[in-house]
């Protein structure tokens, strides 16, 4: 470099002289008639600015290798520091191992500020999930820890709470989980207002019974046969997650948002959804047994073929919005679905014994081969609704309208035998309003003949649909 200033400097000092001695030529190179003065503020002015560009380029190239040496410093000094906090965390000591875990935690946070150094960010993530899943033992009988809770417990504030900072830069891959904590032991840990940044989290077989996960983000997070039982989900986030098989009993997950999560074979028994979000859910085959959906939005949901083992007491589906959701199959002994919508759902074969639609709105609804024996529809509007071959014994539809109601080949009232005595089971129309597009083709009256039938219309003010409409063959009648 120092060649470059000598240069500068020599022609700096040549070009006055060739002022002097060859005018002609400074002519050609300066341009017009310039003073010997001039050639040289002129030729000084070049020197300087060259000598200053120099300068700055030799200053900066310094500053470049005290950075690199610096980087190498700070690498070093984040190497020691990582290999203390992994000693810290080998040790029987639960007090170490928790600073270990904060050590490492401290490690990451530093390192994502060093673009140099962000790898160590990813690899403290994976230590931190690997040392949870090590420390949890399930064994076919048995599940136990390595580790006391407080050490679970500050492994997950580390990794999962707001202000995990580090979290966001932890680079993401859709097909994969961000945090595997598959067969975690987690009982009893609080999870609340957790969150990982963005990556979904994998507690396939976890136990998090009775845990707290309030208003935790866990989105597209797979809870496969994962153990919640008792444990408080309120407000959570479980949008597109999977809970298959999961076992959710006693669990709370009131106004959580279920939106398109897969809770098919799910245990539910006692589980409380009120004011929840379950639009497109997935509820085949699981067990609802006393579940609570109270307000719980069930638009275009499925729950084909679950069952409440047919138990006491109630599945409460009170004020809940079931529009165009399909429950097809579905076992709901003693369920409630008063001031319930439930437009367009499908609930054809469904065993709703003593199930209450008091108040409710079905509009368009399928109810064909359902068992309906004991149900209640007191003062309910059905529009539309088909009730084609169900059984409806003894059910109450007292106030009832009716708008294009089809009761096709339906069972109205049988004859019980109690005690070897036989008890009339009626169905209740009183006061209830049907307009001409009622259908009753083929309809049973079980156990009584047409003469009895018409008696019994009559007495229940449904003269004016008799004639003409009743045209099946009822159980008593000669061929």
């Amino acid at each position: 470099m120092i060649w470059i200033v000598l240069i500068v400097l020599l022609l700096s000092s040549v070009l006055p002289l060739i002022k002097i001695f060859r005018p002609k030529a400074s002519s050609w190179f300066f341009g017009g008639n310039k003073s010997l003065a001039d050639v040289i503020k002129y030729s000084g002015t070049i020197g300087a600015a060259v000598i200053v560009i120099v300068t700055l380029y030799q200053n900066n190239q310094t500053n470049m290798a005290a950075f690199e040496s610096n980087s190498i410093m700070k690498k070093a000094q984040l190497d020691n520091r990582f290999i203390e906090a992994n000693n810290l965390l080998a040790s029987s000591d639960i007090s170490a191992n928790v600073a270990g875990i904060y050590a490492l935690h401290q490690i990451a946070i530093d390192a994502s500020k060093e673009n140099v150094q962000k790898g160590y960010v990813p690899v403290i993530k994976n230590i931190l999930c690997a040392l949870i899943r090590a420390n949890s033992i399930i064994e076919k009988d048995t599940v136990y820890t390595l580790k006391e809770k407080v050490f679970f417990q500050t492994a997950i504030n580390v990794l999962l709470r707001d202000d995990f900072k580090y979290s966001v830069d932890i680079e993401r891959d859709t097909s994969t989980y961000s945090f595997d904590l598959q067969g975690s032991i987690l009982s009893g840990c609080d999870l609340s207002n957790t969150h990982s940044g963005g990556g979904a989290i994998n507690l396939r077989g976890a136990y998090l019974e009775n845990s707290i996960l309030n208003r935790a983000h866990l989105e597209n997070a797979n809870l496969n046969e994962a153990n919640l039982t008792g444990a408080l989900l309120n407000e959570a986030i479980l949008e597109n997650a999977n809970l298959n098989e999961a076992n959710l009993t006693g669990a709370l997950l009131n106004e959580a948002i279920l939106e398109n999560a897969n809770l098919n074979e799910a245990n539910l028994t006692g589980a409380y959804f009120n004011g929840a979000i379950l639009i497109g859910a997935h509820l085949n085959k699981a067990i609802i047994s006393n579940a609570q959906f109270e307000n719980a939005d069930l638009r275009n949901s499925e729950m084909k073929n679950a069952s409440n083992n047919n138990t006491w007491p109630r599945i409460n589906f009170i004020g809940a919005n079931l529009n165009n959701s399909n429950l097809e199959r579905s076992s709901f002994f003693l369920a409630n679905f008063e001031g319930a919508s439930i437009e367009g759902a499908n609930l054809k074969y469904a065993y709703l014994f003593s199930a209450v639609f008091q108040n409710t709105l079905l509009n368009n609804t399928i109810l064909d081969s359902t068992y309906l024996v004991f149900a209640n529809f007191d003062d309910a509007k059905l529009i539309g609704v088909s009730f084609e071959g169900a059984a409806l014994s003894r059910t109450f539809l007292k106030n009832t309208i009716f708008n294009k109601v089809n009761f096709k080949n339906a069972l109205f009232f049988c004859t019980w035998s109690i005690n070897n005595q036989s008890v009339e089971r009626y169905t209740d129309f009183s006061e209830s309003i049907f307009d001409e597009t009622t259908n009753f083709e083929g309809t049973i009256f079980e156990g009584k003949t047409p003469e009895e039938i018409k008696l019994w219309c009559k007495n229940n003010l449904f003269t004016d649909r008799y004639d003409g409409a009743l045209h099946g063959k009822y159980i008593g009648e000669s061929d």
